[in-house]
């Protein structure tokens, strides 16, 4: 005899959830708080271009983070990694005062804090998609918009603090903070029970298309991260998505400059066409969660984004290559790409291979975009900005067609027409 699983708590609070996980990603966008240091630090007689190291280490820590925490998830559970992850953060703040050199603050806060950081962050996106397996790209989409927020309002608030306490008093009182308040999210944190359901909502019936491979249910299983590796879809995306990743990492390492040099505006106009360039970043998640749910699925919806790049970048490009009004609506567009890739990856993965093993998967995927770092950030200062705006728009182009053909394959391999 099946016995029924109340889940009207859950149903209740699991927008609550999607707030607190918000609250929780305040640790994620403290460290990118960092250039608020780069001045008390100078005046401590450290070299800044040792400092801003730390940077280019944490874009490191993501696949191991990740993979721990995963693998901690998937064997303890979600609780347990926010507590291990917010201890770890808040201690590592702490070490950090103590040390004497820049090269002490680059091993403790861009690497260990990122490391417990991206333990974390995959919990965070996991309970979101588990919570609303209804609504799973509109709740990632607010969740990564929440994230968007926070980050912009974490660096003045951290610049605000340096100026009234001292910079190593400020990163302890700053780790205490986040850290503590993920250790406590770490024991009420609500988990969605298994096989959850929200009420009168019912798992949509799939077209099926080959019995002997379709799955019960849904049609999802909880696939094993090594098991993930040999399916060609998975390839498929993490190939496609090293084409945005060229894009964006060619634009955020070298934006103040291609913007000057294309357009004949100052750094400072620059600088807030990038805080345009992130504004739409975070806030896009939402409507395109929306659409992916509501109409083209999540890598139809990715793909699209990347072709409406594609597209900008031949109108700004064909036009000259120095149209203001013009680069903006590639900003934009961009920046909508971006907000797709963050919103609609946690979701392909969790329908596509479950739940359980989500942030080992999660994070062998996340490192498409430091692949992609290397490819990106050096095209854009070795060519022109024109050229590599050309050599981006292919690379999305050929991105977009692979994600989009993977839809398919996704499908034949699940036996189901689920995306």
């Amino acid at each position: 005899m099946n016995s029924v699983v109340d889940t009207s708590r859950v149903d209740k609070l699991r927008w609550v959830m999607v707030m607190a996980m918000i609250l929780v990603g305040m640790t994620s966008a403290y460290l990118n708080a960092i250039s608020a240091y780069i001045g008390p630090f100078m005046e401590k007689g450290w070299d800044p271009t040792i400092v801003v190291v730390a940077f280019s280490v944490m874009t490191f820590m993501s696949l191991p983070g990740s993979i721990v925490g995963g693998a901690v998830k998937a064997k303890f559970g979600n609780k347990l990694v926010l507590k291990l992850g917010g201890l770890g953060f808040a201690l590592t703040c702490v070490a950090t005062t103590f040390v004497t050199g820049p090269w002490g603050y680059v091993v403790l806060m861009g690497g260990v804090a990122p490391f417990f950081v991206y333990c974390v962050y995959v919990v965070q996106m996991a309970n979101v998609g588990e919570l609303f397996p209804d609504k799973r790209g509109m709740a990632t989409g607010i969740f990564v918009a929440g994230i968007a927020v926070a980050s912009a309002l974490v660096l003045p608030l951290t610049e605000w603090m340096t100026r009234n306490m001292d910079a190593m008093m400020t990163i302890a009182v700053s780790g205490i903070v986040y850290g503590g308040f993920t250790l406590l999210m770490g024991f009420i944190m609500i988990d969605a029970p298994a096989n959850y359901k929200p009420k009168g909502w019912e798992p949509k019936e799939y077209e099926i298309l080959d019995e002997s491979v379709a799955a019960e249910g849904t049609g999802v299983v909880d696939l094993k991260w090594n098991k993930v590796l040999m399916k060609p879809s998975f390839w498929m995306i993490f190939i496609g998505s090293v084409g945005l990743g060229i894009m964006s990492s060619g634009l955020y390492s070298n934006f103040i400059g291609m913007a000057s040099n294309l357009l004949s505006i100052s750094d400072a106009k620059a600088a807030w066409l990038y805080s345009l360039f992130t504004l739409v970043t975070g806030a896009s998640g939402i409507v395109i969660g929306l659409v992916s749910d509501k109409l083209t699925g999540p890598t139809k919806a990715l793909a699209l984004a990347f072709v409406l790049t594609t597209a900008a970048i031949a109108l700004f490009c064909g036009a000259g290559g120095n149209s203001l009004p013009l680069y903006i609506v590639f900003l934009v567009v961009a920046g909508i790409a971006m907000g797709s890739i963050q919103t609609l990856t946690p979701p392909i993965i969790m329908n596509a291979w479950g739940n359980k093993y989500f942030g080992i998967t999660y994070g062998i995927m996340l490192t498409s975009m430091t692949v992609a770092s290397f490819i990106g950030a050096q095209f854009s200062v070795r060519y022109s900005p024109v050229t590599f705006l050309w050599i981006a728009a292919a690379c999305l182009l050929a991105g977009g067609v692979l994600i989009f053909l993977a839809t398919f394959v996704l499908n034949k391999e699940l036996g189901k027409k689920i995306f």
